[in-house]
This record gives structure tokens, sequence and C-alpha cells, in this order.
């Protein structure tokens, strides 16, 4: 495959929505759900407001998805409840790799959230 082929199959997998497993546990039961996956490697620091190397992990779900699988995503008080759940995804190659979610960013309006995400057994 060359350059230009991996290329267009990277941009069309950023694009396009791929499919993700959600867990509460590692060991528990998933919920397979589609949204979108990225990860890069920079960043931007906010003190020198310099690009940086730095890993970036993240993916995006839409919230009534999540909970028309039965992985019931908002609290008792109707704010989103994903943190510390866990995310698996496969990269461009086929991987799959397990990431655990450390921050999220629901916007309400749309349904969407986006979770940033930590590689586990890193």
């Amino acid at each position: 495959m060359g350059v230009f082929e991996m290329g267009r199959l990277a941009s069309k997998r950023f694009i396009e929505q791929v499919p993700l497993t959600f867990y509460r546990t590692l060991t528990g039961e998933g919920v397979n759900v589609k949204g979108t996956f990225t990860r890069h490697h920079l960043g931007l620091d906010p003190d020198t407001r310099t690009l940086v190397n730095t890993p970036n992990t993240q993916c995006t779900v839409s919230v009534l998805s999540l909970n028309e699988e039965g992985f019931e995503s908002w609290n008792g008080d109707n704010d989103v409840n994903l943190l510390n759940c866990y995310v698996k995804a496969s990269d461009v190659t086929g991987v799959e790799k397990t990431y655990k979610i450390v921050e999220i960013y629901p916007d309400d309006s749309i349904g969407l959230v986006v979770c940033a995400l930590h590689k586990m057994g890193v």
C-alpha cells in the first residue's frame, strides 16, 4: 500500500465512526457502540503556547447510544458519568487497545461527550 492510499485510509477512519466498547470495570460486560477515536502526539503547552510532543487520545460518543445499549451514562444529578470507565478501540492496523476515561467534556445540547483517554498498561 502506497503513502497516498495509507493517508486516504487514515483520513477516512478519522472521520467515520468506528466500533468502540465501553466497560464500567475491566472484568465487566461491555457494550458496543459507534463513535470517533483519535490518537496523536501533538499538544499545546498552555504556559508557553508552543506545540509539544505529547500523546493525546480521545473518543467521542453519543450518550443516547450508550443508554440504548444499557450502559447508563448519567448519574442521579443528570450529569454525564463516564469518568474511570474503560474503552476498547482498535488503531488503523486493527490492534485493539484498552483506555481509561480520565476527563469528559459533554455537550448536553447535541448529546455527545468527548472522553480524554489514558492508555492502560503504560
